[in-house]
């Protein structure tokens, strides 16, 4: 068995985590979840948050840009409708973890409870809550609808290529000492 490089900085309480690095001017962020599996927000009053000293920003599905994640893209960063216990309501950034805290606990939130269902089948079935809009007896079209009509391998592998392509005309000496960063940075764009 190869011992762990990390294991007696491990054991010994020495090694370094991410919750350990402090930087100058750092912010802490905080999320308010949702006690409710499905609800809409009905009004969302952060006043006494932002007010609170320390609080840098309290941000809302009001404040925040329509952008939608996901495969298929329909889950937004913050939306007024929650889908789910712990579903995100609100972001506080805050000068400490205690201030981003106190701050979630200021903000308050009045909910229009939804009706909700916890089982597969019984979500599929006629009449049951529709968890998004896009998706009518919450089925989720096959496919990858938001890339058109090619296939998620085609645009995957003609992204690759051209930018492999762009970076291997641009790149000095020997292959083995090329370094590729933009490899690194691949993202899938919708064409």
């Amino acid at each position: 068995m190869t011992p762990r490089k990390d294991a007696v900085e491990i054991l010994t309480g020495r090694a370094k985590f991410l919750n350990d690095i402090k930087l100058p001017d750092m912010l802490y962020g905080k999320v308010l979840r949702s006690p409710h599996p499905h609800a809409l927000i009905r009004k969302i009053d952060k006043e006494k948050a932002e007010r609170l000293q320390g609080v840098c920003a309290v941000l809302t599905w009001k404040d925040v840009p329509d952008w939608k994640g996901g495969t298929p893209r329909c889950k937004r960063v913050l939306d007024q409708k929650v889908r789910f216990v712990g579903d995100a309501v609100a972001l506080v950034a805050a000068t400490s973890e205690e201030i981003a805290d106190e701050a979630l606990r200021l903000i308050d939130v009045q909910y229009e409870v939804l009706p909700h269902v916890f089982d597969m089948e019984e979500a599929l079935k006629p009449g049951a809550p529709q968890l998004y809009e896009e998706f009518p007896g919450n089925v989720v079209t096959p496919g990858v609808p938001f890339f058109g009509p090619k296939s998620l391998k085609e645009v995957v592998m003609g992204m690759w290529t051209k930018d492999l392509t762009r970076l291997m005309s641009s790149q000095k000496g020997p292959i083995h000492t090329r370094t590729y960063p933009t490899l690194c940075r691949l993202r899938l764009r919708a064409p």
